[in-house]
């Protein structure tokens, strides 16, 4: 039995078209703002144009403006201190068993007082917040005492007061502290029924 064979036929290729590529349009330029001479001049706001809703606006915020500025307390009307040199009381220093720290605690408070300022009163409290400062730390007493003022206003009735009270901690085993300021008659305030509405 004759086999028969039968010869492949040659495979065709097809050619790859590339694409045609478009031509590139030239890019457009931005237009020209004109020259500053030929645009129209800039109109500046009046009020007379202005609708009187915007004017009471303007009116609200001059008031928020001045009841902010008004926060500050007023007028300083009151600056003392102790004076330009340290001070310490007597009891405590003549004591030859007192050690004094090379170190100052500064207890810096303010207060909101109502009619009067009674800084004899404002001083004390400083220090006893002082002193209790320093008990926490070791020590029993203080020395190189120094403090300063400022009182502010009145804003119907209103004074604000700053008081800052620094010292040296000491401990002492024979010497009592105290328990008041130093050169309490460097203590100016104002006269009247004191009320401390807060102290901050």
């Amino acid at each position: 039995m004759a086999s028969t064979s039968t010869a492949a036929a040659p495979s065709q290729t097809t050619p790859i078209r590339k694409p045609r590529s478009l031509p590139s349009s030239p890019k457009s330029s931005p237009p020209k703002s004109p020259p500053r001479d030929a645009r129209d001049p800039v109109k500046r706001r009046s009020l007379q144009g202005t609708p009187i809703r915007h004017l009471a606006d303007l009116a609200n915020l001059a008031l928020i403006v001045k009841r902010l500025s008004t926060r500050s307390g007023g007028e300083l009307v009151v600056a003392c201190d102790s004076g330009p040199e340290l001070q310490s009381h007597e009891c405590v220093k003549d004591a030859q068993d007192t050690a004094c720290a090379d170190m100052e605690v500064i207890q810096t408070e303010h207060f909101i007082c109502s009619k009067a300022v009674d800084l004899s009163i404002l001083l004390r409290a400083s220090r006893t917040s002082l002193l209790e400062r320093v008990r926490m730390i070791g020590g029993n007493t203080l020395m190189n005492e120094r403090w300063s003022c400022k009182v502010r206003g009145p804003k119907s009735g209103i004074y604000r007061v700053h008081v800052e009270y620094a010292a040296c901690p000491a401990r002492s085993f024979k010497a009592n502290d105290p328990g008041r300021p130093v050169a309490l008659g460097n203590a100016k305030g104002i006269p009247g029924l004191m009320t401390v509405i807060e102290r901050l």
